[in-house]
């Protein structure tokens, strides 16, 4: 147990000890909403009392209940808990405690999250644990803030490419089996190990089970088909509309494409980029000799482009970026160009904080320790290109649209959630969208994914040389 501890990483005491401090006073204060904690609580409640989840009722009743003021503001809109049974079942436990306690357990629980991944990165590129914290700030501020559960994702990718790179394979596979909460992300990391490293795959074929098993327990067999046939649909209908999206579909929908169109191109743009990154991640965790880029390189990949890909998602392709910038062996500093443009969140209004935007350039000279170098000029340019976006953004921002009246049959009771939700949406926001201030705030983040795969498939030419080279000096 007394060598477990002196394994942690420099600073990890004090800075876990201030990192909950500051949770807390932000908790104090009323700061984080939780919204999302409530939606997916009530889905659990829902399922408890043996009515169906993904139905507008009775979740929306327990949505008003449960909520602020603010929610009862949309009327009779609802917000819908579009996951697995699996994945609801932590939050069904979770809704038996009183609210107050729920929604100050959630944000301890996202935190540790963050510090277990944290660790885990800092084991793989023996970084500073600190400035990692302060890497992931940003993030893990609006995770926090409107209860998502994918910072639980976060850490169970970046602890099963510490676990693949020690060899610990049934480890690796129940923590890639844990970013499972965040499905369509989750699943290509788990696809990768079960491809790449065939010692996981008698561990993942176990956890798929498991959760296939409980989500029959939580849900019953009928439910589960209708998840699949009806709520998952119905959801990526709905997300077209949201403003928070980064996914291909919504931009295509803000192009003129309709939105049937829209989401199966942005289906085809997911299913290529996953089959991108699972076989890139093979390709560059040979070059480097790093297996850890198995899971943690087709989670960055599929970001880009697909159908249903919010804000709060980017904190997964943190490791990876991190990682990278530590082990690249040609291109580094498009790595640390990427990585503060991930790590940081530009689509949220100007006046939200705005030293955790600028966390993440800050922190990059205490993990490259360095005073001055082609790094941080890169990073210099990238904290540029994201401050550009932001105050252009801001300053073409248009007024808000006057809500238009939401049809009354979607937001009957028997109907999928998705339904009411997707009709809330386009009331708020009458599509398609003019302003370009959408654009310009994704530009950054949309850059640093990009200029990730960049690094990571650059990686493969350097591979070539080197062999190239071999090759001559065989032959002479």
């Amino acid at each position: 147990m007394v060598k477990h501890f002196q394994q942690m990483p420099r600073g990890f005491y004090w800075s876990c000890l201030l990192a909950f401090v500051l949770v807390g006073a932000f908790y104090a204060r009323g700061a984080f909403r939780e919204s999302i904690l409530d939606t997916f609580t009530c889905a659990g409640q829902v399922v408890l009392d043996g009515a169906d989840p993904y139905r507008t009722e009775p979740l929306r009743t327990c949505e008003r209940e449960r909520s602020d003021s603010k929610r009862s503001e949309n009327g009779d809109a609802v917000e819908p808990a579009p996951l697995p049974g699996y994945a609801l079942a932590p939050f069904a436990l979770l809704s038996k405690l009183p609210r107050k306690v729920e929604h100050a357990v959630f944000p301890a629980l996202l935190l540790g999250a963050v510090i277990l991944a944290c660790v885990a990165i800092a084991k793989l590129t023996t970084f500073s644990f600190p400035a990692l914290l302060v890497v992931f700030a940003p993030t893990t501020f609006l995770n926090i803030l409107y209860g998502e559960n994918t910072l639980f994702a976060v850490a169970g990718i970046a602890l099963a490419g510490l676990a693949v790179s020690r060899r610990q394979y049934v480890l690796a596979a129940v923590a890639a089996s844990c970013s499972m909460v965040q499905p369509h992300i989750g699943l290509v990391s788990c696809l990768a190990l079960f491809l790449w490293v065939p010692r996981t795959r008698r561990s993942l074929l176990l956890c798929g089970v498991l959760a296939a098993a409980l989500s029959v327990a939580m849900l019953g067999v009928e439910r589960n088909i209708e998840y699949f046939r009806l709520a998952l649909p119905g959801q990526a209908l709905s997300e077209v509309y949201a403003d928070d999206q980064y996914s291909l579909t919504r931009m295509l929908f803000l192009l003129g494409v309709s939105p049937a169109l829209a989401i199966q191109l942005g289906s085809v743009s997911y299913v290529v980029m996953a089959i991108f990154g699972v076989w890139l991640a093979k390709r560059v965790s040979d070059t480097l000799n790093a297996p850890e880029f198995i899971p943690l390189l087709p989670a960055a990949a599929v970001l880009l482009g697909g159908t249903f890909v919010h804000d709060v998602q980017m904190s997964l392709a943190i490791p990876c970026a991190v990682v990278l910038a530590c082990r690249a062996r040609t291109h580094k500093w498009l790595a640390w160009f990427a990585l503060p443009l991930v790590a940081g969140l530009f689509d949220q209004p100007i006046w939200r904080p705005w030293l955790l935007r600028l966390a993440p350039f800050a922190a990059v000279p205490f993990l490259t320790k360095e005073r001055w170098s082609r790094h941080l000029s890169a990073s210099g340019a990238a904290a540029a290109i994201a401050i550009c976006a932001l105050f252009v953004g801001s300053a073409l921002r248009q007024p808000i649209a006057a809500p238009i009246p939401m049809p009354a049959d979607l937001l009957d009771g028997r109907r999928i959630a998705s339904d009411a939700w997707g009709a809330y949406l386009r009331s708020q926001d009458p599509p398609p969208s003019k302003s370009p201030e959408e654009w310009i705030q994704r530009v950054p983040t949309w850059l640093g994914l990009i200029c990730i795969l960049v690094v990571a498939a650059g990686q493969l030419k350097e591979r070539r040389g080197a062999d190239r080279e071999l090759e001559e000096f065989t032959l002479a």
